[in-house]
């Protein structure tokens, strides 16, 4: 069993960013049931120092944990954007609805075999002796109901809040949809609740996404429409209602994958041009005749305005050595550069080169930038693309990339292009051609080969940077370091 337990207040008194007294009984219960083989988790809201400084005092106390705010040790996410409920079978916090019980009763209550007289105690309190006896002799009492924790930093991150619901062991089963569930857009999710011959279900009640669907009757199977979803993460949330007054709440996240299967295109080199080996390609766009271009790698980044015909820059801004600089895009008259992990970028003036203003945003990583002709959209190397407001640099929404099999991620440079958004994918030969209202690949070309294995060196880098020419037609590719930046015709296969 997976036992999360709270620090301050729980494990210990309240004398953060100190180490309180020792709980009554603390470490002798968490001992105990780590001698069960239970697997422990420490689920609080300290970090760094205070919180490497309460799992040692724990260690000294005997009590070492499976896992440290964390579902499981290898257990990866971002914790500067990321709040979620914890994985675990019981909850241990001082902020529990009625109070904190204390070490000796929750040991009583987890062990209830070694006290033939709680099960009676629970009884006179509830009135309902079946309903406990059920529940201690399937598994365990749900402990916790809330846990919070703040998490602040210089970059503004919002402290975080998690909840836990408060509930007892279900009595119904939700069989479908099953865990990690995907579904092409269009199909149906299948719903199957698995309920005891002893009970009677009345009503279930489903939402998807937030949007209330048809509620079952009389049924223990139904179908959920994924019509009007986006491909991406969808949360399935259902609450059943039981004849005898008593109501559970099941909650699934179904992956909805595109129901399109990309079209295949394939490439011809039309003109080859000159290209400054030395640039680390991050953003490229064609605009009146000339290419304007971002360059990144910390001390060589740089915005610039450069002929065609000859390869070289007209015009150039650097940018301070500490900025990694990434995509760019011409929007009216004013570009927009993204850096790397800065968290800020810059609009210019598009002929002088002179900044205008600083932009924030809250992404961890800037990668790609191109416009739709009122929006801008930004990649940050997932595969989320963000609709922003060029003026206050806010996201007005956002989309998640599927195709038929999968996510589509690295999404790195990209370019507009009739209507559809044009995407490198960061260590590929992969553009992706993505529709812009739903999220789902269309198209994808492979370029593997176009840059000759001749005219690649030690220092060559991945293709990254596409153009296009919307009056002549034209589409124009690179990469990083590359020598050359080629003009190519698409066809389909």
């Amino acid at each position: 069993m997976k036992i999360a337990v709270d620090f301050d207040g729980t494990i210990v008194e309240h004398r953060y960013p100190d180490i309180g007294k020792e709980m009554l009984f603390a470490f002798d219960t968490l001992k105990a049931l780590q001698k069960q083989k239970h697997q422990l988790i420490l689920w609080t809201f300290r970090s760094g120092k205070e919180l490497e400084e309460a799992v040692e005092y724990c260690r000294k106390n005997g009590v070492e944990f499976y896992a440290v705010n964390k579902s499981y040790p290898e257990e990866q996410f971002d914790e500067q954007t990321t709040s979620r409920k914890i994985q675990a079978d019981i909850f241990i916090d001082d902020r529990n609805v009625g109070g904190f019980p204390g070490w000796g009763r929750i040991y009583q209550m987890l062990n209830p075999h070694e006290n033939p007289h709680l099960e009676e105690e629970l009884r006179e309190l509830t009135g309902k002796k079946s309903f406990f006896r059920r529940l201690f002799g399937s598994l365990i009492l749900l402990l916790a109901v809330s846990v919070f924790y703040g998490c602040g930093n210089n970059n503004n991150v919002s402290s975080k809040r998690i909840k836990a619901d408060a509930e007892v062991l279900k009595l119904t089963t939700l069989a479908l949809p099953g865990s990690n569930m995907t579904v092409r857009s269009g199909d149906s999710i299948p719903v199957v609740l698995s309920v005891p011959d002893t009970l009677i279900v009345d009503s279930i009640q489903l939402f998807t996404g937030g949007r209330q669907q048809p509620t079952l009757l009389n049924t223990l199977t139904g179908l959920i429409p994924t019509a009007g979803f986006n491909p991406g993460r969808l949360g399935v949330r259902m609450k059943v209602f039981l004849a005898s007054g008593h109501s559970e709440t099941h909650s699934r996240q179904v992956t909805v994958l595109s129901d399109i299967i990309p079209q295949e295109y394939g490439y011809r080199v039309v003109r080859i041009y000159p290209h400054d080996v030395k640039a680390y390609t991050q953003g490229l766009q064609y605009s009146d005749g000339f290419l304007y271009e971002g360059t990144g790698q910390y001390s060589q980044s740089s915005l610039r305005k450069v002929a065609l015909e000859s390869g070289e820059p007209v015009k150039i801004r650097n940018l301070s050595g500490e900025l990694f600089g990434e995509g760019i895009t011409v929007f009216r008259d004013k570009i927009y550069q993204l850096t790397y992990r800065s968290q800020v970028g810059f609009v210019y003036d598009k002929n002088s080169f002179e900044e205008l203003q600083k932009i924030y945003y809250q992404n961890k990583e800037g990668w790609g930038l191109t416009h739709n002709g009122s929006e801008l959209i930004m990649s940050d190397g997932s595969n989320i693309l963000y609709f922003l407001d060029p003026e206050l640099f806010t996201v007005n929404r956002q989309i998640e990339v599927y195709n038929h099999t999968g996510i589509v991620d690295a999404l790195n440079e990209l370019e507009y292009i009739n209507g559809k958004i044009w995407a490198n994918r960061y260590y590929t030969d992969e553009i992706v051609m993505i529709d812009p209202a739903s999220g789902k690949v269309e198209g994808r070309i492979n370029l593997k080969g176009i840059l000759p294995a001749s005219d690649r060196k030690s220092t060559t880098d991945v293709l990254n940077g596409i153009a296009w020419d919307s009056r002549e037609e034209r589409i124009f590719v690179t990469g990083k370091y590359w020598p050359k930046l080629f003009e190519i015709q698409v066809y389909g296969k």
